[in-house]
């Protein structure tokens, strides 16, 4: 079967499946490479991540680690050669062989170009980059439940001409936030795709997009051709106002509802609504003290306490001289911290005599402390 993946839609759980797509970033080995090795050096690593599908010549690989090293086959970002400033070659950690294209050994200079997507069909077997979920045993687990599946299906569009069956680029690197016409390419070649409206099969982070088309306005996108200059254009739609004013925000790219990229140049953030503030915690964290290093200083307990307006602490004794508050001594040093002046303030407090009569003072009693067990105030 000739352009499969042109023609094939396959989905996971109801999630339409990317098939390999090209992309615009394109490194070399730096050094040869045999058919079992997976760690080797390129001559860049910019914008490849962890996922990322590696071709060299006909070979996919799929990236697992990204970063430097001190050796070729050493151990990406460790952390003493990152220390002593030696972890300078760009390396990659694959799995070789995926995709159903088996491991080769491949050239110094050889091009290595990343590709995205999550299977590819060879002959009449489709290849996934990761596993889909899945246990072929009958029996159920421990809960009686089936041990999870997933749900596959899968289309082929059948045509008398397949002249104008592309799969198109990756060209997700190159999303602004602002921008909303992009080119499309195949293979990195402008092409005059020859796509009617509403035609396309596009997808956003997996999202189907919605085309324009004769009776819908609610479109995301279209795609114009230009057979003059052989390229073909897709045009997010974006927001717009009630006038059909388009809306563009380039402070927040978020407002805009169109494909977001690119770099981070700086980070903000701005109070969103029915938002509870932050309020402290009325717990205090008891840690473990003991000789195991390993539990020594974690936590062991977590103890509810009464609750004022910024530190709570228990009473353990006062003193009081019929005339004044002479002193007050507190379970615990006060703000979980030695030696830090701060006010104490002892509200609503409540006397008891011997003939058992009690009375709230009118007055609320504001005193500066620097101990951590002991609180004094004089009348």
């Amino acid at each position: 079967m000739t352009k499969k993946l042109s023609k094939t839609v396959i989905g996971l759980d109801g999630i339409v499946q990317q098939p390999i797509t090209y992309t615009t970033i394109e490194h070399t080995l730096d050094g040869a490479i045999g058919a079992g090795t997976s760690q080797f050096v390129l001559s860049g690593i910019s914008s490849v991540q962890p996922r990322d599908v590696l071709k060299v010549e006909n070979e996919y690989m799929k990236v697992e680690q990204v970063g430097f090293s001190s050796l070729p086959e050493g151990t990406i970002n460790d952390s003493t050669d990152v220390a002593l400033g030696i972890s300078t070659l760009p390396v990659v950690r694959v799995r070789r062989g995926s995709l159903g294209i088996g491991a080769t050994p491949h050239s110094d200079g050889i091009a290595a170009r990343v590709h995205r997507g999550s299977f590819n069909i060879v002959d009449s077997t489709v290849w996934f980059l990761d596993p889909p979920k899945g246990n072929t045993r009958e029996r159920r687990d421990e809960t009686n439940l089936p041990y999870v599946k997933a749900e596959f299906s899968g289309r082929t569009f059948l045509r008398s001409n397949y002249d104008t069956n592309m799969v198109f680029d990756d060209i997700s690197d190159s999303f602004t936030g602002i921008g909303k016409t992009y080119t499309m390419t195949v293979g990195g070649a402008n092409t005059e795709t020859g796509v009617g409206i509403g035609n396309g099969i596009l997808f956003i982070n997996g999202v189907f997009q919605t085309p324009l088309t004769l009776n819908n306005a609610g479109n995301n996108y279209e795609i114009e051709s230009d057979a003059t200059a052989g390229i073909s254009s897709v045009i997010f739609t974006g927001i717009t106002s009630e006038n059909g004013t388009p809306m563009q925000s380039e402070f927040d790219i978020n407002q805009n509802q169109l494909p977001r990229g690119g770099l981070i140049v700086s980070m903000g953030s701005t109070p969103g609504l029915g938002y509870a503030p932050l309020v402290g915690a009325t717990v205090k964290a008891e840690l473990t003290d003991n000789s195991n290093l390993f539990a020594a200083g974690s936590i062991s307990d977590l103890v509810g306490i009464g609750t004022s307006s910024k530190y709570s602490l228990g009473i353990q004794t006062a003193a009081y001289d019929n005339r004044s508050l002479r002193s007050i001594r507190i379970s615990e040093h006060n703000s979980f911290s030695i030696y830090i002046y701060f006010q104490t303030k002892l509200a609503y407090l409540s006397y008891a005599f011997n003939f058992r009569e009690y009375r709230k003072p009118r007055f609320t009693t504001v005193f500066s402390s620097v101990w951590p067990n002991l609180i004094s105030c004089f009348g």
